[in-house]
């Protein structure tokens, strides 16, 4: 049951970014990232604007602030263990390395720039620090809506 809220929290902590594009604004296909069997490619220009993008956002800060509010689902007596056994899980340098190269391969060079400019502003700021909080004021909700549907699969509800 525990490992429900970690994914739930991990899945919205990386799709903050998507939040500062406009609703209803898919990227143009001329904006597309160029594919070669299959993978997008990584260009100099979006590695760099990655990196970027994480001087500005840190992983190892977001991490810190997932870990802190997964602890808090637990009793206050074994919240350091809980901490100290995911920090010792987290290869902090691998994750950065993979989530430059995610968002690199990802985004384009246009869309990292526009991140770049947004979370790199006074607002932006505000907001991406805003974001864990209202993560964990949905996580509730959200949990007792899969929880009901993963009981509904169980019990054969879903089917009906």
């Amino acid at each position: 049951m525990t490992r429900f809220p970690l994914l739930c929290l991990s899945l919205l902590m990386l799709a903050a970014p998507a939040w500062a594009q406009e609703e209803g604004e898919p990227a143009p296909a001329s904006q597309s990232l160029p594919v070669e069997e299959g993978v997008a490619q990584v260009t100099p220009e979006t590695l760099e604007l990655a990196k970027k993008m994480h001087e500005i956002w840190p992983i190892r800060t977001r991490i810190e602030s997932a870990i802190d509010n997964i602890a808090k689902n637990f009793p206050e007596e074994k919240r350091a263990e809980v901490k100290a056994t995911i920090r010792k899980n987290v290869q902090y340098d691998q994750l950065q390395e993979e989530s430059i190269r995610a968002m690199a391969s990802t985004y384009t060079a246009e869309e990292l720039q526009a991140m770049i400019d947004f979370y790199g502003s006074d607002l932006g700021r505000s907001i991406s620090a805003k974001t864990v909080d209202y993560e964990v004021a949905l996580r509730p909700v959200m949990t007792k809506m899969m929880d009901k549907a993963v009981m509904d699969l169980r019990t054969g509800s879903a089917r009906q």
